[in-house]
């Protein structure tokens, strides 16, 4: 009897790697087969190797330059088949391959040649994904589970072309896209911003709020369910605010780019991608009537990065990783002044820069969330503030500390905060 499964897909270079582990069962033990052997004119290399999870030597690798042969191994149109004593058995691929598989293929970096992949060697899977409702056609999202799948916490669904969504949690997110507006606190979120706005103008400071939407919110194509457009609230809260020169409509922006084409956030993540970092850095400074050339970013160098999801984690084939293209820029590096980041937590994380050479000659402080971040990576909005102002204090925080505005005398104040957290209303010390 023999078993044999394919349990791995990776590449690198262009070169891609399929492995898995194949046995003879005699009795207890497992004894490695005697050949394994791919039916195809395409070129490849089996090795065989000891896996230590058997701890002994049942393991193989295939090598292979062409996409072509692994998508056909996945999607079982050419046979892997173990031999042993005379007796064959097909080497079947597992969902933990096909989930590697489809991630590798769907990253963003393959956004524009995936597609047309998809439709010329696996029409089915293309028209599949294509279609929206899997109560009509069985979906795929981009990798090997349904459009709809859940996680077993119920907080993330599988979206299509590889999209996850955060759905529950303690924000308890699905029930705020159902849930009737609640007038209270849509006046009282607005009397705040408002409020902010009053205050920070007698002391002659520039001041913009801007609230970030939820994926499901701009992607809604991609989203498995029947949402169409952000929450209630948030829908409240732009209609009242959106023509304020100091309310940044974040939502009304994605939407109109989204319907052009631009996605904004990553595959596997809650949060922005690169280049929607750059999208909503462009329109904020233009809302604050501060006009950078793009020129003025990149030294015109593009990487690639492996970047993992806070969403991808959350199923049980482990944790996934993305592929981005990352631009290098040609601003100066800030210096980090002040840092402090408490433990168990990020609430009250506290960074502050200096640099010697901005584009902008202004103080900016910043309260806000993990869209920001600690300043150390392009896919948050604090590395770029901290390299095109003079002077950027990012405190995590959705309340604004007045404390801290008196002590740095900015020029500017950003508050921002996420769509899921509209339920609460920010306790500010504005004394």
């Amino acid at each position: 009897m023999i078993k044999a499964k394919i349990d791995s897909v990776s590449h690198k270079d262009s070169h891609y790697s399929v492995s898995g582990w194949a046995y003879k069962l005699d009795g207890k033990d497992k004894i490695p087969v005697d050949s394994i052997v791919c039916q195809s004119e395409q070129e490849y290399r089996i090795d065989r190797i000891e896996r230590q999870d058997f701890g002994c030597e049942i393991g193989f690798i295939l090598y292979t330059n062409s996409l072509k042969l692994v998508i056909d191994i996945v999607f079982n149109a050419i046979d892997v088949t173990a031999f042993s004593s005379g007796f064959c058995e097909k080497i079947v691929v597992g969902p933990r391959a096909k989930a590697q598989f489809f991630c590798v293929l769907s990253s963003d970096i393959d956004d524009v040649h995936s597609p047309l992949l998809l439709q010329s060697i696996m029409p089915k899977v293309a028209r599949f994904m294509k279609n929206k409702h899997a109560s009509e056609i069985a979906t795929t999202s981009g990798f090997n589970l349904d459009v709809g799948s859940r996680t077993y916490c119920n907080s993330v669904v599988v979206g299509l072309k590889g999209f996850l969504f955060l759905v529950g949690g303690s924000n308890n997110l699905e029930y705020q896209y159902e849930c009737p507006p609640d007038n209270e606190l849509l006046n009282s979120w607005c009397q705040l911003i408002e409020e902010r706005a009053k205050i920070f103008d007698s002391l002659n400071i520039k001041y913009l709020n801007f609230i970030i939407p939820e994926k499901q919110s701009v992607l809604t194509d991609e989203y498995p369910g029947e949402i169409s457009c952000c929450t209630p609230l948030l829908s409240g809260i732009t209609d009242r605010l959106g023509g304020k020169e100091f309310f940044f409509d974040a939502y009304g922006y994605m939407r109109s780019k989204y319907i052009e084409g631009s996605k904004f956030y990553r595959k596997l993540d809650s949060h922005l991608s690169y280049i929607g970092n750059l999208s909503i850095l462009e329109a904020v400074l233009s809302k604050l009537n501060i006009n950078i050339n793009s020129g003025d970013l990149f030294a015109g160098e593009l990487s690639v990065e492996k970047i993992p999801g806070d969403l991808s984690n959350r199923f049980c084939f482990g944790q996934m990783k993305e592929e981005h293209l990352i631009g290098t820029d040609k601003l100066n590096n800030p210096e980090v002044v002040y840092s402090y980041s408490p433990e168990g937590g990020h609430q009250r994380s506290h960074y502050h820069w200096k640099n010697d050479n901005p584009l902008v000659n202004k103080k900016v402080i910043i309260f806000g969330n993990s869209m920001f971040e600690r300043g150390d990576s392009a896919t948050g909005l604090s590395y770029w503030f901290s390299r095109i102002f003079s002077e950027t204090v990012f405190y995590w925080s959705k309340s604004v500390e007045m404390s801290l505005v008196n002590e740095f005398k900015p020029d500017v104040v950003i508050t921002q905060t996420v769509e899921r957290f509209l339920m609460g209303i920010p306790e500010d010390n504005l004394i």
